[in-house]
């Protein structure tokens, strides 16, 4: 190669200093890049300026200078070709100005005195290197060239110097051990390369798959709080990365699947119970394994489909000599227990949960219809101020429902009772009873909440019946199973003329009665 212009080794930085130091128009030198093997860079002074232009080898081996758009520049076999082309055009190269004077590095011989053996490589010695390495010199220009030109913008450093590593060195390891493997190894530089490219990709999976879990579990209102992290980790993955990668997209499609029908099942049933504040939903076979012992109670065993919603109550706290502040109280009669929380913290421990059984006694207030004392098992003691005295009947309405639900004892304090009259005028009943049986009617009825439980007893009046006393006994027993999952026994029935009065209780308060 000829020594007139060609400086090898220097960095750009310095070949910018020897061209301001000539200070000409037109001076000009060719170095080696610095950030693509195997290409050089044309450095043009113009206007006291450096001006820097690649010159790319391309799949055949050829060079061209880099250009911008889809103009297609002419290539040259070597290096002495493309300066002598372009010093001969002058102003018309397509370059900032015509390459007049070449700068010599220090010490260079003169061009007469260059060998033509200089200028080019022994074929020979070529063809023997690209035999030892794998891959063709020719084939790695091409990639060399495909890596100039890509558009690095909006990409990490990281993944920039990957690549590059993968082409400089990676591709030909590569090649080296899919010789030495028949053709079956994973490509060892590749997977690395996949690797930090799908780093932040890892990431947003992982984190989207937490979120996945979160959904779910706040659908599933399960009773104990989980803590999840990010369990993943690349490095002790098996098998190649893309195979990891893949069966990480496929458990995302399935937890995304799984959650859609979650929510099409919880959005399902907030509809029936909009559309009918106080019916049941259908309640469906639920096998023990699927229930948790220590939270549910034996009337809610038998009842574990029935959905109860959750109750909030807006109070502020009372006390004596210190500032009053906020608190919402949440009702889980569900799971027996309710919480205490302020609204600028949304997290739940054990600082604000309340199991049913660390509630000793509800003490009204008497001077203020509005205040209600809580008093724990650790002896603490709360003062609760409500909105209003509706709310506060309400709230203690409910913790002894979902004492009583959650109590261990067989003897109740309190029953019950449905009462139902229907005048049927010689017709049969409608095909189902569920609306019926499930009704808040007049008279003391419960809270809208406790609404969604069974009552203890039932009396059924009717009168003109279509239906034998037999018929008509089997039909409200498949109503209260099929639409509240109670079993009832028949405890008392009466008839006169048209008249008959059904008298049912529920089978675990059977041996109370007589």
């Amino acid at each position: 190669m000829s020594a007139l212009y060609f400086h090898r080794g220097i960095s750009r930085l310095h070949s910018e200093e020897l061209l301001l130091q000539e200070g000409a128009d037109g001076s000009f030198l060719v170095r080696d890049s610095e950030s693509v093997a195997g290409a050089f860079v044309l450095c043009l002074l113009f206007q006291s300026r450096v001006h820097q232009y690649r010159i790319l080898p391309d799949k055949d081996g050829r060079i061209s200078v880099q250009s911008e758009g889809d103009m297609q520049p002419p290539s040259y076999n070597d290096l002495p070709s493309l300066i002598t082309a372009y010093i001969a055009k002058g102003e018309k190269n397509g370059l900032v100005c015509a390459l007049k004077k070449p700068i010599s590095p220090e010490g260079a011989e003169i061009p007469e005195a260059d060998s033509e053996d200089d200028d080019f490589e022994d074929p020979k010695q070529t063809a023997d290197d690209e035999e030892k390495s794998g891959v063709s010199k020719t084939f790695k220009f091409g990639l060399l060239n495909n890596f100039a030109r890509l558009d690095f913008s909006s990409c990490d450093g990281e993944f920039v110097d990957a690549i590059k590593t993968y082409v400089d060195e990676g591709l030909e390891k590569d090649s080296e051990a899919q010789g030495a493997d028949g053709g079956g190894y994973a490509m060892p530089e590749f997977q690395k390369l996949l690797a930090v490219a799908g780093k932040g990709l890892q990431r947003e999976m992982d984190l989207f798959l937490l979120k996945l879990s979160m959904c779910h579990d706040m659908l599933s209102q399960e009773e104990e709080d989980k803590k999840r992290t990010l369990t993943s980790n690349p490095m002790d993955r098996l098998g190649s990365y893309i195979d990891f990668m893949a069966a990480k997209l496929e458990n995302c499609r399935t937890q995304i699947i799984a959650l859609e029908k979650k929510a099409l099942e919880v959005v399902t049933e907030s509809a029936e119970a909009r559309d009918n504040e106080y019916a049941y939903p259908d309640c469906t076979d639920i096998t023990s394994a699927t229930l948790h012992p220590p939270f549910l109670p034996l009337g809610l065993r038998r009842n574990s489909s029935i959905s109860i919603p959750l109750s909030t109550f807006e109070v502020k706290v009372l006390k004596y000599g210190k500032v009053n502040y906020k608190l919402k109280l949440t009702v889980d009669i569900h799971q027996g227990r309710f919480f205490a929380v302020k609204p600028s913290k949304d997290l739940l421990d054990s600082s604000n949960t309340f199991p049913h059984d660390k509630i000793v006694q509800l003490v009204k207030n008497t001077s203020d219809n509005s205040r209600l004392h809580v008093i724990f098992s650790n002896k603490k003691k709360y003062l609760y101020q409500f909105q209003s005295v509706l709310e506060r009947e309400n709230f203690c309405l409910q913790i002894r429902q979902m004492k009583s639900l959650h109590s261990q004892e067989h003897d109740v304090d309190n029953v019950s009772i449905f009462v139902g009259t229907w005048n049927m005028g010689k017709s049969a009943p409608c095909e189902s009873l569920k609306y019926w049986l499930k009704c808040n009617g007049e008279g003391k009825s419960k809270d809208r909440v406790l609404s969604r439980l069974p009552h203890d007893i039932y009396v059924i009046g009717t009168q003109e019946s279509a239906m034998t006393e037999k018929d008509w006994i089997n039909t409200i027993k498949a109503g209260l199973k099929a639409s509240l999952n109670l079993d009832v026994d028949l405890l008392e029935s009466c008839s006169l003329w048209g008249l008959r009065t059904l008298v049912f209780i529920n089978s675990k308060h059977r041996n109370k009665f007589s």
